[in-house]
């Protein structure tokens, strides 16, 4: 119970930095309602589980490479700036990616492979998991059965968290009208560019 409970608090401090699928979640329940919030919450929580595992197999020791880093940084910074574009144009009334409007009418299975993408855009995610679990291996003495049960409490507490801002976003949907809905769909956009540019420095950073 205490390894789970190190993990939900763990968790909940990661979601205080308020990311941009963060964002993405409200947006979408707040303008499609509650059970569209939920199908973002579900493409972001499968694919950390998935980069979960993988850092708990070893496959982020393949990607300290500095050159496979360099190669996921300049992938994730242009999916995420061209994501970007689309949604602030898509706000403006226009569309630079017709086919993959996070913000418009669509089906749940296409809107939880787009952001199931989206969330994906950044694999370093691998390493960054791989850190935190190391890091509890060193100061907890943490076991394989242990670090399990911890990344279920990191989970949990992703989950819990986006549920919450999924429901947020639903109450607040009645009074707000259609052009601040707007405007928050654009700061989405803009918030991934950001993001996105800030990866493709790193990157240039790194070469």
């Amino acid at each position: 119970m205490k390894v789970i409970v190190n993990g939900i608090r763990f968790g909940i401090l990661l979601q205080m930095a308020i990311g941009p699928m963060c964002l993405m979640t409200f947006n979408t329940a707040m303008s499609q309602g509650f059970a569209r919030g939920m199908v973002v919450v579900a493409a972001i929580a499968v694919v950390d589980i998935l980069y979960m595992t993988l850092a708990g197999l070893g496959v982020a020791q393949l990607m300290k490479n500095s050159r496979i880093q360099r190669g996921i940084r300049f992938f994730g910074s242009i999916v995420l700036i061209l994501f970007g574009l689309n949604i602030l144009l898509g706000a403006l009334g226009y569309s630079l990616l017709p086919g993959i409007s996070l913000f418009g009418e669509s089906q749940s299975s296409s809107l939880f492979l787009r952001c199931a993408f989206l969330t994906a855009s950044n694999p370093l995610t691998i390493v960054f998991f791989s850190g935190i679990f190391s890091s509890q291996v060193a100061e907890n003495q943490y076991q394989a059965r242990e670090l399990i049960v911890f990344g279920v409490g990191v989970m949990l507490a992703t989950g819990i968290f986006l549920t919450g801002v999924a429901a947020l976003g639903t109450m607040l949907s009645g009074f707000i009208p259609d052009t601040a809905v707007s405007v928050m769909n654009g700061a989405v956009g803009l918030f991934l560019i950001y993001f996105g540019l800030k990866m493709y420095r790193k990157k240039g950073e790194d070469g």
